[in-house]
């Protein structure tokens, strides 16, 4: 089995419902930031409390990326959705068979293995068609 590795710690973690993406809410005026932070980016203030987000959603937009990368092959696919708590999260997203990407779409998400680095799977969320 090969070691993994989080692509950022504190993005996301397992739960018994799946994967949930980490966020943060300011106490001062209620503004949510993903990924997590430390300071409030709407009042600058530090008083923030971790939540989880919903592991459902829907497509925003979406686009399929012709040109390959180091650590993706051409024809991946990656979008914005929309999640219950307002917040829209840019993720890859994983096509599924007999269902094409349909903005207003649900869409649910899961923490995978992306790349390889170093020999170690590198694992990240990404959003598929519920």
């Amino acid at each position: 089995m090969t070691e993994t590795i989080n692509l950022r710690e504190g993005l996301f973690r397992e739960t018994p419902d799946g994967g949930a993406l980490l966020a943060s809410r300011c106490k001062k005026c209620g503004q949510l930031h993903f990924p997590a932070g430390s300071i409030c980016l709407a009042c600058r203030s530090n008083e923030l409390t971790e939540i989880e987000l919903s592991n459902e959603g829907e497509l925003f937009c979406e686009t399929q990326v012709h040109m390959k990368t180091p650590r993706f092959g051409a024809g991946y696919y990656v979008g914005y959705v929309t999640l219950p708590e307002g917040i829209r999260v840019f993720s890859q997203l994983r096509a599924v068979a007999g269902k094409a990407f349909k903005i207003g779409m649900k869409m649910k998400l899961e923490l995978v293995p992306i790349f390889q680095e170093d020999g170690k799977d590198v694992v990240a969320h990404r959003f598929y068609p519920a």
